[in-house]
């Protein structure tokens, strides 16, 4: 993990200072499921039984919300939505 990530970001965009290009900015967020959630996912809808759970895990799965400077494009944070 690159050392200039801030902590302490929450759910929503958010005012800060890129450590990056060192420009104020407010945040992009994007929200993405975790890759070992995507696969339990996958695997459930191969077995037809089970693929109603597969839509309650994919609903209320953990998943990352990703912030990213609006100036120079880069990845500054994340926030775990549980």
């Amino acid at each position: 993990m690159d050392k200039r990530m801030l902590k302490n970001l929450g759910p929503e965009p958010e005012l800060v200072l890129c450590p990056y290009c060192e420009q104020k900015i407010i945040t992009k967020t994007s929200i993405k499921l975790l890759n070992s959630t995507k696969l339990f996912v996958c695997l459930m809808c191969l077995v037809i039984t089970l693929a109603p759970l597969a839509l309650v895990v994919y609903k209320e799965s953990d998943r990352i919300v990703k912030h990213k400077c609006t100036s120079c494009k880069k990845t500054i944070g994340t926030y775990l939505l549980t």
